[in-house]
């Protein structure tokens, strides 16, 4: 996103404070994009999309950090070729007991349909 553009000069003249500005401006680019694709899902000719999907996962790097962020079913792993690979992002699926009750506090439920973990009653979640 072109705002976060200033973030590389505010890692180096913030102290710490620029971590909070990153979350928060990675947030927000997350929810103008997901405006953006229920925009999209609603216009969808005779509502194609709207038992799709989408994931996303995005990596800020600057001189002192590398900042992650992924949502849904994404995965970011780190490799070299030379060495084992390192998963760095932690999945979001519903078998996973902690990303259950995030859903839960969120008020959502996740039930098994045929096998499947699904994220309210719809959304297939592995």
């Amino acid at each position: 996103a072109e705002r976060m553009s200033d973030l590389d000069h505010n890692v180096t003249t913030t102290g710490g404070s620029w971590k909070i500005h990153v979350e928060s401006e990675i947030s927000a680019a997350f929810e103008e994009l997901h405006k953006g694709i229920l925009g999209a899902i609603e216009r969808s000719p005779e509502g194609v999309m709207k038992s799709t999907g989408t994931t996303a996962t995005v990596l800020f790097r600057t001189d002192m950090a590398l900042i992650l962020a992924n949502v849904g079913d994404s995965r970011a792993i780190l490799s070299n070729g030379t060495h084992a690979p390192i998963q760095l992002s932690i999945d979001h699926v519903a078998s996973n007991e902690a990303e259950e009750e995030r859903i839960k506090r969120l008020g959502g439920f996740v039930s098994s349909v045929g096998g499947t973990q699904r994220v309210n009653g719809t959304l297939a979640v592995p």
